[in-house]
């Protein structure tokens, strides 16, 4: 077999092959043997007339394009596995010449492929890109005023409700049945019941939680407000919006003092809230360590694609 190779634009290859006729004749054999045996003639059972009369009823010009068909298959296979190709499309068979089997004559065969090639992809200096990004790495840590946000959010999170009977004020938490409108029709989703939030804390409209600043349980604010152009629920941007809440129930909430005890509650392993503060620290150390980590793996990669080459083909 021979061969003649031809690099083109977008990973694509044109390959010339060449097969003599004691090459082609395995495929034409095969391929010959294998209509025989499909040859049905009057009197005889498929695939046991007599094979001078079989010949002749067997289509030739079918048996050229099997014997192509495969040896095209086998020979390309070799030579993906010896170029350490990846076909990413079918190639495309182009028969150039080609002499078919008369007599004695062995049949010849020159074929042109189209092959569409998975891309060779040339990096940029990877180790010159990752070493002056990990040069550039940030030094972290762990502010006091974060360890006291932290510990706040935990008391927070562990206050006590105890029902009121006065106004609502801001961080007293209201429950509610909310119900809200856009043109005179439901908001989808915008229907609560028993809903709960932190008064001054709420994600409504901004205003929303002001409207309700001095109501007691019972009682019912209806109002409108506008959604501004970058409220976070996009579909309600600039629009105005009806609003109905029915007052449940208010709740002041009681927080625990920020001790050992508030500690040791989290957990037995804190005897002392030194002990609570240095394991926060360590956490949130931990974390911002490994999103530096990250970011700068992020611009590893993205750096290393901007500076690399890929013949990108057109499938």
């Amino acid at each position: 077999m021979k061969e003649k190779h031809m690099q083109k634009p977008g990973s694509i290859r044109e390959v010339e092959i060449s097969l003599t006729g004691d090459e082609f004749e395995t495929y034409w054999k095969e391929a010959h043997e294998s209509a025989l045996e499909k040859v049905s003639l009057k009197g005889f059972r498929k695939g046991t007339a007599p094979k001078e009369l079989a010949d002749q009823a067997v289509d030739k010009d079918a048996v050229f394009h099997t014997a192509v068909e495969a040896a095209a298959r086998i020979n390309l296979k070799e030579l993906a596995e010896e170029n350490n190709w990846t076909f990413i499309d079918t190639p495309k068979i182009e028969v150039l010449e080609a002499t078919k089997k008369t007599g004695k004559e062995k049949p010849g065969l020159r074929y042109k492929a189209h092959l569409t090639i998975f891309p060779e992809v040339i990096l940029g200096e990877y180790k010159k890109i990752a070493e002056k990004v990990l040069k550039s790495k940030k030094e972290v840590s762990i502010s006091d005023e974060e360890i006291e946000k932290s510990l706040a959010w935990l008391r927070d999170s562990r206050a006590k409700q105890i029902l009121k009977n006065g106004t609502a004020e801001r961080g007293d938490v209201i429950e509610g049945d909310i119900s809200s409108m856009v043109d005179g029709k439901a908001i989808t989703g915008g229907d609560l019941k028993g809903d709960t939030f932190v008064l001054g804390q709420s994600r409504f409209v901004p205003g929303f939680d002001d409207m309700l600043i001095g109501k007691k349980a019972g009682e019912e604010a209806t109002f409108s407000l506008t959604a501004p152009n970058d409220y976070w629920q996009k579909d309600l941007q600039n629009k105005e919006i009806a609003f109905t809440v029915y007052i449940k129930g208010v709740y002041t909430r009681e927080f625990p003092p920020i001790d050992d005890a508030f500690a040791n509650m989290l957990s037995p392993q804190f005897k002392t809230l030194d002990d609570l503060k240095k394991n926060m620290r360590e956490g949130l150390l931990f974390e911002r360590k490994e999103k530096e980590k990250e970011r700068m793996r992020g611009e590893i990669l993205e750096k290393i694609i901007s500076e690399s080459k890929i013949d990108l083909p057109e499938v």
